[in-house]
This record gives C-alpha cells, structure tokens and sequence, in this order.
C-alpha cells in the first residue's frame, strides 16, 4: 500500500505547526487511520517475529512527516509508530523519531513526548556494552532527563524534578559529563528554590493576617527578585508605604530590558548588583545576572569612551567575576519581549553544515577544522539585530554568517581582528576602517558579546558591528559588494555561525526583527 497517497488523499497535505486535537477529532482520526492501517496492524500482530512490526513503525512515521496540518492524524500515526517501535532495540530511533516529529508540530505534546523519550534513552544507557557507547547514550539520557525535570518544575512537581535531576547527576558523574558541574548547579538551584517557595508561602500567610507587616512584605518582593527572578510578580506585592527607592526600581525593572533608557540602564545595573552583594538567604546569581544585562545595555547605547563607560566597563567586569565564583552556569537568558532565541528552534541533526554541534546544558558547543558550522532555521525577511553571547574554549577564529538583502557576508572575529569577510570580492583589511577593526576577541575562556544590526534600503545595505557594547564595525554600501565564498549555508535568507580550528560554546543567539518578520522553517 503506498501510505504517502493514501493518507494525502483522505488529508492533503500541509506544513507549518498544528495545534492539538480536540477529543472528538482524535476519535474520528483513529477511525481514518483505522481504515487505512487496520489490516497492516492486524497482519503485523499475527506474526510472531518483531521486523513487519518495525517496518510499518518506520512506514507510520513516515506518513507522518506529510500531515502537519491535521494534528489528530499526526499524532495517531506518531503514537502508533512508537507503540510498534519502542519493544525492539532496533526500533529505538524510530520510536525517537516519532516523538520528536510530534512535539516539533504540536508543541503542547512536548512534556509527554520527552516523557516517552526519557524512557527509550534509558533503555539505550542500559544496554551498552562499550566505552564508546555508554558516552554517547549517556550524554542522550542526560539531555531527555533534563528536559523531562524542566517540565516537572514548570508543572510545579519539584520533587519529582528533584529526583531526575539527582540521576542525571549520576549519569554525568559515571560517563565523565562536561555536564557534571551545570546539573549539579541546576539540583542546588532547585533547592533554593524549593526553600524559598516555602518561605514565600508562609510570608503570604503573614500578609493576609497583617496587610500592614512591612518586614515581611518586603523580605517577600527580595525574595521574587532574587530566587524567582520576577519583577512583574514583585510589583504586584508593592503598596504606597513600601520603601521609595524599592519602589522604584522594581517598577522600572518590571519593564522590557531592551527599553530601558541608557543611563538608566547603569543605574539598574547598580541597583541589582547592590541586591546581589547585599544577599543573605538568597542566591545571588539571578540578581548578577540582571545586572550583568543592565551593564551591557549600557555600553551598547554609551558609545563615548569617557570616565561614565569606564564606570559600566569596571562594573560589569566585576559582575563576571562574581558569576565565576558562583559557577553560575551560563544559560540562555529569557528571551526579552520582540526578541527570537534561535538556539531553541536549531536541531544539530538537522541544521549542521559541517564540524561537530552538540546542544550541552551551556548552549550550542562547536568545535571542528576547516569552516565548521551550522544554520538557524529561521528566515530573516526584513532589517534585523542579531546578538550572540560566546566564550571561546580553544582557538579563537569564530565566523557569524548574516543574510543581507539577496546575498550572505560573514563577520569574521579573532585576536586582535574583527572584520566583514568579503567586499568587493576582497578580504576586509584591519587598516582598511570602517569595515575592519584591530581590536578583536578578547581570548580563550573570556565571555564576550556581539550585536550586529543589519538594514537594507533599495539596493544598498548597512551592517553595524558591536563587540562587548563598543561598536567597532558601521559600514555601508551596496548588497552587490558583498559576498560569501566559503561560509555557504543552505538557506541563504538565514543566520549562522561557524568556527575555524576553534572550539566555543555560544550560549546566546538572539534576533530582532526591526522590518519584515522572522520566519521559523519548520
């Protein structure tokens, strides 16, 4: 039976993302998919051996790839492929695979899917025999086991989360995980946060039989700010008798980051890093870390080089040293309202160029030879911001790939050199300004940012390069100018980035549409 035509025929076909199905469109689904896969299954459940049964898991999921506007269907068919998949080692991927299709096209299925998976990469662990092996299933059951604790927490099942995070612990700890340290970190963030819920909780209980108890309201916003991270929940706890400078700044930090005026922005910075030296019970990481982004912003709008930016510069060095101590793990920020996190939408399997891209607990980790890279599956049709926060582990040569217009130019980035890669047809030159800068990645294990604006008007374009808040890169001219000969990508209307004999762990990728729109390719 070809299963491609006959499922089209009874659904056509569609792509983009689905929504899940209503009770009664499951139910008429599984009558679809029964008059059209009821005699397979029966004829697979009558044979005793398991490879008919593995051929029409491979077949279901398949058919499922073509079905993304019909949710009830697609998850019939996923389901299904994982029922008949999942028993037999060399159905393992197939089983995977299903589930991964499904939450990719039906996002509110991801908790159960990870839940399906979790067990799959369980088996896997278990099952192997040679070093090799059990580091890569290893590292596998390490990432389901925390996808699966992260959406315990989000469902507020914080014992249960517990519980995974303390395998995946172990996990790490047998196979030598790079992991080992933010896992261990994760399981103590949890713990304090367990601890303060628990605080926060009888605080409340406090508030509701003394409105006027100024101590415990209080200590309850400190506790928002510094263990939940949460200005928007704080400001509601706000009454008019509340301390004035607290007042304030919680209302101010209640608002888009990305819109906070400049000098401001440094004041905020103060403010939080304030919160975070002055921390008792508290962690002070989360407040660091707002800091550290208030100080970025900063620098971002303070172009002068006078004694105010040395002030942002000192600061925000001191608040990296801080994190340091801490062993905060460098996690992908929130995404702040208007912006994209492209590390989210890219699959390594699917988005990988060349080199070797693994998704760790850090963010996206590259490392490979010769023009080492991966796309971000998203279409950049308009003007655009694009920031990146890095570290580089070895070597120092990192590429950011940029559509502008019809064409695609790299920002090539190492010591002592950042620069455009090709203008007219030649390499940018530190001494040929403004389209090359001497001044260049600050070394191997030092955090840097990047923000890189990219407008288009008519045939012309203008690409603006910022390392650490300090633009060091504004170049115009015409799209024509600009070309790409190595750095190729797939799609050439989408973002990328690439390494060269380089090792680095980007742990932010952002964007911003400023005209036009981003568009997810899958």
């Amino acid at each position: 039976m070809n299963y491609f035509l006959v499922a089209a025929t009874v659904l056509g076909m569609a792509g983009s993302l689905a929504v899940a199905a209503t009770p009664n469109e499951t139910a008429k689904a599984w009558q679809v998919f029964d008059s059209i896969y009821g005699a397979d299954l029966a004829r697979v459940k009558a044979t005793p051996h398991t490879a008919d049964d593995l051929a029409l898991a491979a077949k279901l999921l398949d058919d499922a790839k073509v079905l993304t506007a019909h949710p009830a269907l697609l998850e019939c068919l996923c389901e299904k492929a994982f029922d008949l998949g999942a028993p037999a080692p060399a159905g393992y991927e197939t089983a995977l695979g299903a589930m991964t299709l499904l939450k990719e096209r039906i996002p509110e299925r991801r908790p159960a899917c990870d839940e399906k998976a979790l067990v799959i990469r369980q088996r896997q662990y278990t099952a192997a025999r040679t070093p090799a092996d059990r580091q890569q299933a290893g590292e596998a059951l390490l990432e389901a086991l925390l996808a699966v604790a992260d959406a315990r927490i989000e469902a507020d099942e914080i014992q249960a989360a517990a519980d995974l995070l303390q395998q995946a612990e172990s996990v790490a700890r047998a196979i030598g995980s790079e992991r080992l340290e933010p896992v261990r970190a994760r399981g103590r963030w949890l713990a304090i946060q367990r601890r303060a819920a628990q605080e926060m909780d009888r605080l409340k209980q406090a508030l509701l039989s003394n409105p006027a108890d100024a101590a415990a309201r209080e200590r309850l916003i400190l506790i928002l700010l510094l263990d939940f991270d949460d200005p928007v929940k704080a400001v509601k706890w706000l009454t008019e008798d509340c301390d004035a400078d607290l007042r304030k700044h919680v209302l101010a930090a209640a608002n888009p980051l990305d819109e906070t005026p400049e000098l401001a922005a440094l004041e905020m910075g103060e403010w939080y890093r304030g919160l975070a030296e002055g921390a008792a019970k508290e962690s002070p990481s989360a407040a660091y870390a707002r800091a550290k982004a208030y100080y970025e912003r900063f620098l971002a709008l303070h172009a002068a080089d006078d004694l105010v930016r040395a002030q942002g510069l000192l600061a925000l060095k001191r608040v990296d040293e801080a994190l340091d101590r801490l062993g905060a793990p460098q996690a992908a920020p929130a995404v702040r309202p208007g912006w994209m996190n492209l590390l989210t939408v890219t699959d390594v399997d699917k988005d990988r160029v060349e080199g070797e891209w693994v998704k760790t607990a850090e963010g996206l980790r590259g490392r490979g030879g010769y023009a080492s890279r991966i796309v971000f599956p998203v279409a950049l049709e308009g003007d655009y911001e694009l920031e990146l926060k890095c570290v580089c582990k070895s070597g120092e040569s990192v590429k950011i790939i940029l559509p502008v217009g019809s064409t695609l130019v790299t920002v090539g980035a190492e010591t002592g050199y950042i620069g455009l890669g090709r203008v007219d047809e030649r390499v940018s030159n530190p001494k040929e300004h403004p389209r090359s800068s001497s001044e260049g990645l600050p070394g191997e294990g030092v955090p840097w940012t990047m923000l890189i604006q990219v407008t288009t008007k008519g045939d012309g374009a203008g690409i603006s390069v910022a390392l650490n808040g300090k633009v060091l890169i504004n170049w115009q001219g015409p799209q024509a100018a600009l070309s790409n000969t190595v750095w190729r990508l797939p799609q050439t209307s989408c973002a990328g980035v690439g390494l060269h004999e380089t090792e680095a762990v980007f742990t932010s990728v952002q964007v911003r549409m400023l005209t036009g729109k981003a568009r997810l390719l899958r």
